[in-house]
C-alpha cells in the first residue's frame, strides 16, 4: 500500500513537470526497446494512465463512502422522529377520549344549566304573581339572609295561602347563583375542548409529516442501497486496477530495474506537449 501510494505520488509530480524525455536521442530510443520487441514507453505509459485512473477511484470512494455515512445517520435520525411519534400518536389517542369525556360532561352541564334555568323562571313567574316585579327585584337585591325573623315579620312574611316567601326568595337566589357558576364551568369546558382539539389537530398534522417522513426515508433506503452496490463496484475495479497496476510495475521492473523506474516516473510529462514519455520522434524509427 506504501509502495502504491509513493508511485501513485510520482505519478503527480511527473504530470505536474515538463519534456521528461527530451533527453531521448535515437540511441536511447533503440535502449527503450527489449530484445523482445516490448515498447517501455508505451508500458510506461499505461502504468501512469492506471496510476491517475487509480487516484481517481479512490477520491470517488472515499466520497461515496461518506455519503453513505451520512445517509445511514439522517436514516437514524428519521427513525428516531418515527419512534416520537408514536409517542405522539399515544397522546393523540388520549386526547380523543379526553375531549369526549369532556364533551360529554359538557353535554351534562348544558343539561343541567337549562334544567335549572327553567326552574328559576318558573320561581321568577311565582313570586312576580304573588309579589309583583317591584318586590321581586327588591328581593332579588338584598340576596340570602341567614338571620331568623321576628315573629311579627314573620306572620308579614306569609301570603293568605300560606307560602313562605322568604324561603322562596331564598330558592330563587341560591339558584341564581349556582347558574352563574354553571355558566362559567361551561364556559371553561369549552375553552378546554377547543384547546385540545386544536392539539390535536396540530399532531394530526404532524402525523401528516411523518408519513411524508416515512417516505423518504424509504427513498433514503433505496439511495443507500443503490450507493453501497456502487461503492461495491468501484471497491471491485479498483483492486482490479491495483493488481494490473502492481502486474505492470513488475514487468518494468524486470526490463528497466527499479533505479530506472523511478528514473522514469519522477521526470513527468506534459499533456498540452507530444514529447516525453512514448515520443519517438519525428522522422525516427526503431532500429
Amino acid at each position: 500500500m506504501c509502495f502504491t501510494l509513493l508511485v501513485s505520488s510520482s505519478i503527480y509530480k511527473w504530470c505536474q513537470s515538463g519534456h521528461p524525455f527530451d533527453y531521448i536521442t535515437g540511441d536511447d530510443q533503440s535502449s527503450a526497446d527489449g530484445d523482445d520487441g516490448i515498447d517501455y514507453q508505451e508500458l510506461c505509459q499505461t502504468v501512469v494512465q492506471n496510476g491517475k485512473e487509480n487516484l481517481c477511484l479512490k477520491k470517488e470512494k472515499s466520497w461515496l463512502e461518506d455519503t453513505v455515512i451520512n445517509l445511514i445517520k439522517k436514516l437514524d435520525d428519521g427513525r428516531k422522529k418515527e419512534a416520537n411519534t408514536s409517542d405522539l400518536k399515544k397522546e393523540n389517542e388520549r386526547l380523543v377520549v379526553q375531549i369526549e369525556v369532556l364533551e360529554k360532561h359538557v353535554k351534562n352541564e348544558k343539561a343541567r344549566s337549562s334544567d335549572l334555568n327553567a326552574k328559576l323562571e318558573h320561581h321568577y313567574k311565582t313570586v312576580r304573581m304573588l309579589t309583583g316585579s317591584k318586590e321581586l327585584d327588591k328581593i332579588l337585591s338584598l340576596g340570602r339572609q341567614d338571620q331568623t325573623p321576628r315573629d311579627d315579620d314573620q306572620s308579614s312574611a306569609d301570603g293568605d295561602d300560606g307560602i313562605d316567601y322568604q324561603e322562596l326568595c331564598q330558592t330563587v337566589v341560591q339558584n341564581g347563583k349556582e347558574n352563574l357558576c354553571l355558566k362559567k364551568e361551561k364556559s371553561w369546558l369549552e375553552d378546554t375542548v377547543i384547546n385540545l382539539i386544536k392539539k390535536l389537530d396540530d399532531g394530526r398534522k404532524k402525523e401528516a409529516n411523518t408519513s411524508d417522513l416515512k417516505k423518504d426515508n424509504e427513498r433514503l433506503v433505496v439511495q443507500i442501497e443503490v450507493l453501497e452496490k456502487h461503492v461495491k463496484n468501484e471497491k471491485a475495479r479498483s483492486s482490479d486496477l491495483n493488481a494490473k497496476l502492481e502486474h505492470h510495475y513488475k514487468t518494468v521492473r524486470m526490463l528497466t530495474g527499479s533505479k530506472e523506474l523511478d528514473k522514469i516516473l519522477s521526470l513527468g510529462r506534459q499533456d498540452q506537449t507530444p514529447r516525453g514519455l512514448g515520443y519517438t520522434g519525428y522522422g525516427k524509427s526503431d532500429p
